[in-house]
C-alpha cells in the first residue's frame, strides 16, 4: 500500500526530527542536520472531520503527536535569561497554524474594529480571523450583535462590504434574508420541505464586546471567560489619562500585507526597542532609547520611551511615547497628539494583515488651521508610513530565514525582550490546554 508506507515514512521522519533536535537543544547549538526532517507535511495528511460541534476539524492521532512535541520543545518553565525562543514549526507549519486557530484565535477575545464603526442601529463591520468570517452590527434595539458572516442555506458569505449599514443583511445567492438580531426573516421557495424551522436557522452567534473605542470578537460562542473591560480594568486608567476613551478623533485606516506570520509580526513590536536602532533610523533620533522601558502585566504589556531632544519629533512624538500590547493581537500607540491601533489579523500560516487607525488630539484639531491641519496629518503619514514599510521588511525577511534548514530557534536579550518571551509562554500554555499536555 503506497499511501500507509507514506505514512509509515512520515511518521518515522517526524520522530526523528524531534529526536535529533531534541540533542541539539541540550548542546544549545541552534542547529540540526541538514539531512534531518524539517516538519511534518501537513498537506500530506488528511484531517478527521466530525459532526457539527462547533469545531470544524480534528486532528489525527499522528499528527496530535507531533504538534504535542513541537510545543514541548519550548520550555517556557525558565527564565529569560536561559530560555530559547519557539522552534520555526510555530512560525511556518500549515499544521501548526490549523492548531493555533483552534487554541488561539476562536478562543481569546480578538480587537477587529472600532466602536464608531457600529455605534448606531444598522451599521456594521465585517472581516476575518483564521479563515472564519464574522459580521458585528447594532440590533434595532441597540444591542451588539455578533455573528458568522456565512448563509445557513448554501454557505455564501452574506456581506461583502467592510463596513456599512443595513436594513437587513440578505445573501446574494438566494435572497435568504436575516434580521439585525441575526434570526432567519425570510428563506425563499422552501415550498414542499420537510422538518424545517425557520427559528433553527438563524446566522449562528460569535461574542462580541467593547473596551474604550475598540470592538472585539471571540469565535467560540461558548468559551466562558472575562470580558476586555474586566480583562484590562488596570490598563484603562492608564490610557483614559491619555485620551483613549475620549478626547481623540479617528482620521484614516489604512491595511498593510505582511508576508510572514503573524506572530512573527506581534514579536517584532515586543522586542523592547530592540530593532529600533537598526530598523528605524529617522525614528531612532526622535526618540532617547536609554530610557525605554518595559512592563508585563496579565492580558498586556507596556513599553515606555521618552522623546528626544530634536525639534523636529517634538509634534509627532511630543515627550514621551507608549505601546500597549493587548494579548494576543491589537497593539495601541500614543505619542505626540497622536493614537493609532493596530490590528494584527492572521491570513494563512505566513502571511497576515496588519490594519492601521489613526487618531489625532481633538484640540490639535480644534487649535489648527485647514492648511496646518493637512499639513501635520499628511507628515505624520509620510513618517508612519516609513516606520511600517521598514517593518514589513524586517519581517519579510524573518518569515523567509525561518524556512532555512540552518534556523531553528533562537535566544532572547533578556534586558528588552522580556514581553516577546510572556508573549510565547502565553501561547504555550494555551497550546498545551488544547493538547492537555
Amino acid at each position: 500500500m503506497i499511501f500507509k508506507g507514506c505514512m509509515s515514512i512520515l511518521s518515522t521522519c517526524a520522530l526523528r526530527y524531534v529526536s535529533t533536535r531534541g540533542a541539539k537543544l541540550a548542546a544549545l547549538s541552534g542547529h540540526r542536520s541538514i539531512h534531518s526532517c524539517r516538519i511534518l507535511p501537513a498537506h500530506v495528511l488528511s484531517m478527521s472531520k466530525p459532526g457539527c460541534t462547533g469545531q470544524k476539524r480534528s486532528f489525527t492521532e499522528m499528527q496530535r503527536e507531533w504538534l504535542s512535541k513541537e510545543v514541548a520543545v519550548f520550555d517556557s518553565s525558565k527564565s529569560v535569561e536561559s530560555a530559547v525562543t519557539p522552534p520555526s514549526s510555530w512560525f511556518i507549519d500549515p499544521l501548526f497554524y490549523q492548531m493555533e486557530k483552534s487554541s488561539i484565535l476562536r478562543k481569546n477575545w480578538i480587537a477587529v474594529g472600532r466602536t464608531d464603526q457600529v455605534n448606531d442601529v444598522g451599521k456594521f463591520i465585517t472581516g476575518s480571523i483564521g479563515d472564519e468570517p464574522f459580521i458585528v452590527t447594532r440590533d434595532d434595539g441597540g444591542t451588539l450583535r455578533g455573528f458568522f458572516n456565512v448563509c445557513r442555506h448554501h454557505a455564501t458569505i452574506i456581506m461583502e462590504e467592510d463596513e456599512g449599514r443595513a436594513l437587513n443583511f440578505q445573501c446574494p445567492y438566494h435572497g435568504w434574508t436575516y434580521k439585525l438580531d441575526g434570526r432567519l426573516m425570510k428563506a425563499t421557495r422552501l415550498k414542499g420541505i420537510k422538518d424545517f424551522k425557520a427559528s433553527d436557522f438563524g446566522l449562528r452567534p460569535v461574542q462580541v464586546s467593547t473596551w474604550g473605542p475598540l470592538v472585539f470578537v471571540k469565535l467560540d460562542a461558548e468559551h466562558t471567560g472575562p470580558e476586555p473591560k474586566k480583562i484590562l480594568a488596570n490598563l484603562t486608567p492608564k490610557l483614559d489619562a491619555l485620551g483613549f476613551s475620549d478626547g481623540m478623533k479617528f482620521v484614516k485606516r489604512k491595511t498593510y500585507k505582511v508576508n510572514c506570520n503573524w506572530k512573527v509580526f506581534v514579536d517584532n513590536y515586543l522586542d523592547g526597542g530592540y530593532h529600533v536602532e537598526y530598523a528605524h533610523k529617522d525614528l531612532s533620533q526622535l526618540l532617547s532609547l536609554g530610557s525605554y522601558k518595559t512592563e508585563i502585566h496579565d492580558g498586556y504589556s507596556l513599553q515606555m520611551s521618552k522623546g528626544g531632544d530634536h525639534d523636529e519629533g517634538s509634534s509627532r512624538v511630543g515627550s514621551e511615547v507608549i505601546y500597549a500590547h493587548i494579548y494576543p493581537n491589537v497593539m495601541i500607540n500614543r505619542y505626540g497628539p497622536w493614537m493609532d491601533f493596530n490590528y494584527v489579523i492572521p491570513e494563512s500560516h505566513d502571511s497576515c494583515n496588519v490594519i492601521f487607525d489613526w487618531f489625532l488630539e481633538e484640540k490639535a484639531m480644534r487649535s489648527t488651521d485647514n492648511d496646518g491641519l493637512n499639513k501635520l496629518i499628511n507628515e505624520n503619514f509620510v513618517a508612519s508610513e516609513k516606520v511600517q514599510d521598514e517593518d514589513i521588511e524586517i519581517c519579510n525577511r524573518v518569515q523567509k530565514g525561518l524556512k532555512s534548514m540552518s534556523y531553528d530557534w533562537g535566544r532572547y536579550a533578556p534586558n528588552v525582550e522580556a514581553a516577546d518571551y510572556e508573549f510565547h509562554q502565553r501561547l504555550a500554555q494555551q497550546f498545551r490546554e488544547y493538547l492537555k499536555i
